[in-house]
């Protein structure tokens, strides 16, 4: 063991490493064992930050099958499977044009039409609430107030929907 010490020292040196070689070559060869011991605590810091944001993704997509496969009361219309893929859904407060009340609502974007559901009282399912086609809508954000942060403006066919104020649209992001 020696011999080979003294060898691998001297090949070192001889390929430019300087005296003792061996050094050179341990501490070299130690070095990603080292970095070994750091992994444990990095791996926790990003699981900690990870956790959370895997957790949100797992919600958000079991409450979209659940919308999309269980019955919605007071559905009206083709089956929501026909309205396409689910681009964004939102948890937020919508206060009617005249009206100072303020209700809690998820909205689901689809490709053509915003659909609106509240949830039943035990959050044992959700309530359908209408849809507002995408076609002549418009979305206008309204200024920050002391009244309302993170407002919108929805306007559009005024068969369906006049006008609606969204209130706080990032409750929770699905």
């Amino acid at each position: 063991s020696k011999v080979i010490n003294e060898e691998l020292g001297e090949f070192m040196e001889m390929k430019g490493a300087t005296a003792p070689g061996i050094l050179v070559l341990t501490t070299g060869l130690s070095k990603p064992f080292m970095r070994l011991d750091k992994y444990p605590t990095l791996l926790k810091e990003l699981e900690r930050h990870m956790e959370a944001q895997c957790q949100e993704v797992r919600k958000r997509k079991e409450l979209e099958l659940q919308i999309l496969n269980e019955a919605i009361r007071g559905w009206e219309g083709e089956d929501i499977k026909t309205l396409g893929t689910v681009l964004y859904m939102s948890q937020v407060m919508i206060q009617c044009a005249g009206s100072e009340e303020k209700n809690e609502r998820y909205l689901l974007l689809f490709p053509n039409v915003i659909l609106m559901l509240s949830a039943s009282p035990r959050m044992s399912g959700f309530i359908y609430q209408g849809k507002l086609p995408l076609t002549g809508t418009c979305i206008t954000k309204l200024e920050d107030n002391e009244n309302h942060r993170n407002a919108y403006e929805i306007s559009g066919n005024p068969f369906l929907i006049i006008y609606l104020a969204l209130l706080c649209v990032k409750i929770k992001t699905f």
